[in-house]
Order: C-alpha cells, then structure tokens, then sequence
C-alpha cells in the first residue's frame, strides 16, 4: 500500500505559492515553485530548483531573468545586441553578438 505523503485534513492544494509543498488530493505534495519541475499551467517559465535569479537564470518566483534574446540589451552582461531572438545571420547572432563585415 501506498504512504500519505501529506495530510492536511483537506488535502486540495495542487500548486502550493508559499515556495514549500502543500498537500494535494491523494495526500500527496503538490508543485510549488523550486520543484525542479515547470509547471507551465501554474504560470512557470523556468525551475531550476535554485531560482536564485541573475542573467540567464531563473528567478525566484520561477520567471526567466534577463538573457540574450530577450529584446532588451544587457550590455553589462557581454550582450553587443538583442534582437528578441536567437537566431543568427540577421545582425545579431544567437549570442546577442553583432554580426556583419569584419
């Protein structure tokens, strides 16, 4: 048989906000952001289980933080340009380098 993970006498939570598991229907923990899983339906773009945010990371509330391709440039990071894309040949290569006559 299997054990309850959980038991909350209510056991509804299937995506918990407090950055912990709550308790979901069968007594098993539900998804909560830093689960290592995307939970895309619950407004995830990205969890690394760390979410410690900065550029090219995911953020704490499991959002994708500042990266090449974007549309804005971080010029602080190493970026010469951001096209709001990655791909190349265009005048800005998919490492947000600028591309043309050398």
């Amino acid at each position: 048989p299997d054990q309850e993970a959980c038991d909350d006498g209510i056991n509804l939570t299937t995506y918990a906000t407090s950055g912990k598991a709550g308790c979901a229907p069968g007594c098993k923990l539900s998804a909560y952001c830093g689960d290592k899983r995307v939970d895309s339906l619950a407004g995830e773009e990205c969890d690394d289980g760390k979410n410690s945010g900065g550029y090219g990371k995911c953020s704490s509330d499991c959002h994708l933080g500042p990266r090449c391709g974007d549309g804005e440039l971080q010029a602080d990071d190493g970026e010469e340009c951001d096209d709001a894309n990655l791909l190349g040949n265009d005048g800005c290569s998919s490492e947000c380098k600028n591309e043309g006559p050398a």
